[in-house]
């Protein structure tokens, strides 16, 4: 956030007037300032009403290059055939006939789960990022997932 340091909608609003009332263009400020603090006001407001902070907001802002990564990776074993491959939040889970590609999942990044029984990648820092146990039906739930339609094109070794 480049105007506010806010933590709560309160704060806010305190900052908002402040902010207005020394850039507005009747006391000396410009126009384009003006709208870019609105603008940067209405995100704050409204994340603050559906009861996010900006540091949550932060962790769940889409990241470009983390997709980019993510759809390297699948165009990589988008055509292994018998592979179930499913995107969850920013994870890659890939199950079904991987016995085969073991090797060219290794080289690519994948983890092997033994607990739930599937290879994982993700561009993420590995490391236990919760205390909790989650089911894969639960971090589905959470995160969402997509499956992804592979392709029946065998590869030629």
């Amino acid at each position: 956030m480049k105007y506010f340091t806010a933590k709560n909608l309160q704060e806010l609003r305190k900052e908002y007037k402040k902010l207005m009332v020394a850039n507005h263009p009747d006391n000396g400020g410009d126009v384009v300032t003006c709208q870019e603090i609105t603008a940067e006001y209405k995100k704050l407001f409204d994340m603050f009403k559906a009861g996010q902070t900006p540091e949550e907001e932060k962790k769940n802002t889409f990241d470009y290059k983390a997709d980019e990564a993510l759809r390297n990776v699948i165009n990589n074993i988008v055509s292994f055939d018998g592979l179930n491959i499913e995107v969850v939040g920013s994870w890659i889970w890939v199950d079904g006939n991987t016995y085969p590609y073991r090797e060219q999942l290794k080289k690519l990044g994948f983890k092997w789960s033994k607990n739930r029984k599937k290879w994982h990648f993700s561009t993420e820092p590995s490391g236990k990022w919760h205390k909790k146990k989650m089911s894969f039906e639960d971090i589905q739930k959470k995160y969402g997932s997509e499956k992804v339609k592979t392709s029946n094109i065998s590869r030629i070794a």
